[in-house]
């Protein structure tokens, strides 16, 4: 029963070997299972890493769930070497039940200096293993990430070290050589992200980089402004500012969307016209297909939300959802 349902995890391969017990042997107490496991061993410069042990042996009770809970707990090393979507992504969490994925991104490139990098962050990572036990560590090679792997873990046009958090949609960033291999840097960022005090970077169109700070909105000539899941809560969250926000998809999955994005559009020209945008009105548009943000269940669109102009704390709770057909009136 175990087996059959560890068969149809994507987050690891797993092989069965039998081996029957001699003419005699009590079934329960001469039984063993054993979970050997095909780790990296790394360079020799690297072996202070490999303290996992080579195989580990069941000693729960005999029960279907209890042996997937062993082989979801020993199935990874303490620290892996490459990230995949498969293995460390929002679906694999879920499936082997962990909390979160921490991946820290170094450039291997740079020779004897980047393999200094990658084991100072071992070190400080594995300074974190007892504390969150729940949680997945690996180190990768931030130029080997494909297209996807960087959308998937919000770091398109980054190029500097560093390590990311990976809860659900939700990413957490730590950049720079200097912060990631710091013991004391990453405790702290990791607990301040358990407690909720990093805000999340989401996916987004455009790209962010440390140097070029949060990016500025797309006004169109009716001054309708265009959100990225970057620079949404630079907007919608202004606490002085009273903010109405469509979130649409692509015209091929919503057709509704272009006549709403047309309204919002109307709207938008009609609140210059009238000076509202002296009194901190905003009319603004995203496409909530290629952008993420604070709003994680949206499902239906098109979406109007409006923001308004409360504490950033309470911008969230007291934001109104538009019910019915978008028209300007």
């Amino acid at each position: 029963q175990a087996v059959e349902v560890l068969s149809n995890y994507d987050a690891f391969d797993l092989r069965l070997h039998v081996q029957w017990l001699e003419e005699g042997a009590h079934p329960k107490d001469d039984a063993s299972l054993t979970l050997y496991r095909a780790f990296w061993i790394g360079s020799t410069s690297d072996r202070r890493s490999q303290v996992d042990q080579d195989d580990v042996d069941f000693s729960g009770p005999w029960r279907a769930e209890e042996i997937v809970k062993f082989v979801r707990r020993n199935a990874f090393p303490s620290i892996g070497h490459k990230f995949s979507l498969h293995t460390y992504g929002s679906a694999a969490l879920i499936e082997l039940q962990r909390q979160a994925s921490v991946v820290a991104l170094v450039d291997d490139r740079t020779g004897l200096s980047g393999n200094s990098l990658r084991g100072d962050v071992d070190v400080a990572l594995r300074a974190m293993l007892g504390t969150y036990p729940d949680w997945l560590f690996t180190i990768a090679d931030l130029t080997s990430l494909t297209e996807e792997q960087q959308r998937a873990l919000s770091v398109t046009g980054h190029s500097e070290p560093l390590l990311v958090v990976l809860m659900g949609k939700k990413k957490f960033l730590l950049t720079g050589a200097d912060s990631i291999q710091d013991p004391r840097a990453v405790e702290k960022f990791l607990a301040e992200v358990q407690a909720g005090l990093v805000r999340p970077r989401y996916k987004s169109e455009g790209e962010f980089t440390s140097e070029g700070g949060v990016p500025e909105a797309i006004e169109d000539s009716n001054g309708l402004l265009s959100l990225i899941g970057h620079n949404f809560a630079k907007y919608a969250l202004d606490p002085s500012k009273d903010v109405l926000v469509l979130f649409t998809a692509s015209p091929r999955m919503c057709p509704h969307c272009l006549k709403s994005e047309k309204v919002v559009a109307e709207l938008a020209a009609h609140v210059r016209k009238n000076g509202w945008r002296d009194r901190g009105v905003l009319v603004a548009q995203m496409d909530g297909m290629r952008n993420e943000c604070e709003e994680e269940d949206l499902e239906n669109y098109p979406q109007a939300i409006l923001y308004p102009a409360v504490r950033s704390a309470q911008k969230m709770r007291k934001r109104q959802f538009f019910k019915g057909d978008v028209e300007v009136e």
